[in-house]
């Protein structure tokens, strides 16, 4: 039986490194007197060695978050297609 089983490790970590869509589901900080919740922002992460508990020390993600940037459009450019 054949199946995609999905993104390898090293694909996903390059991925979550750059700005990416992210639905926060509990309030996140994205400037200055600026939090969002249950709304749709932009993150990126960095892998780091951080305290898991009972003395183990592992891989964390420590987030950054931004609102999503708008998109700004020239005169004569048309609309970006995905």
């Amino acid at each position: 039986m054949k199946f995609d089983c999905g993104e390898t490790q090293e694909e996903k970590q390059s991925r979550l490194r750059e700005w990416h869509r992210f639905f926060c589901i509990w309030p996140r900080r994205v400037g200055y007197r600026d939090c969002r919740w249950l709304e749709t922002i932009e993150r990126k992460g960095d892998l780091v060695i951080g305290y898991i508990g009972n003395g183990i020390n592992g891989f964390c993600w420590k987030w950054e978050y931004r609102p999503i940037q708008p998109i700004v459009l020239e005169p004569d450019q048309p609309w970006p297609r995905k």
